[in-house]
């Protein structure tokens, strides 16, 4: 079933040009945007010094977990799995699919505003996560199970932490 996903969604990209060009930007830049809009957010709406520092902790820890999972974790990336596939984007590391690190690290951002309370803007950044996953998809690079378990762990990560720092404070 993963397969026949992963198809779908890399055939959309490589047959149609127009998505392909989008699917790389989704991949590749949006999660560069996220954290860009992130800091804007965070000046605009005068986020207050703890909970900046405590949203920055979180999406490190996010994406400190997912490198530390794909040094224990090997999981071969589809274009090496399948070797017909040419991916429209370079991965860094052929053996390190899971999860998907800009996942994580988009997931752990609208996760950090949803615990906060800025739920709009979770919203918001939790569309903008699916979208770099759906994107990782699209250009090769993931499984669709590399972007769910990006999911989990990224609200767990910062579930996590939060309840750590709830605990650390309270003492």
């Amino acid at each position: 079933m993963e397969e026949g996903i992963f198809w779908f969604f890399y055939n959309l990209a490589t047959r149609l040009p127009f998505l392909g060009a989008v699917a790389i930007f989704l991949a590749r830049d949006l999660l560069w945007v996220l954290i860009i809009a992130f800091v804007f957010c965070a000046r605009y709406f005068h986020f207050n010094q703890r909970e900046v520092l405590i949203m920055i902790i979180c999406i490190f820890c996010a994406w400190g977990l997912s490198i530390l999972i794909k040094s224990l974790y090997i999981s071969p990336r589809p274009f090496i799995f399948f070797t017909n596939l040419e991916p429209l984007i370079k991965a860094r590391e052929a053996f390190a699919s899971f999860p998907s690190s800009h996942t994580i690290v988009a997931v752990a951002i609208a996760i950090v505003l949803f615990f906060f309370g800025y739920s709009y803007l979770g919203i918001i950044f939790a569309v903008g996560a699916l979208l770099v996953g759906l994107g990782r998809i699209m250009v090769g690079v993931h499984w669709p199970s590399d972007v769910l378990g990006a999911f989990v762990l990224g609200f767990l990560t910062v579930w996590i932490v939060k309840l750590a720092l709830k605990f650390y404070t309270s003492r």
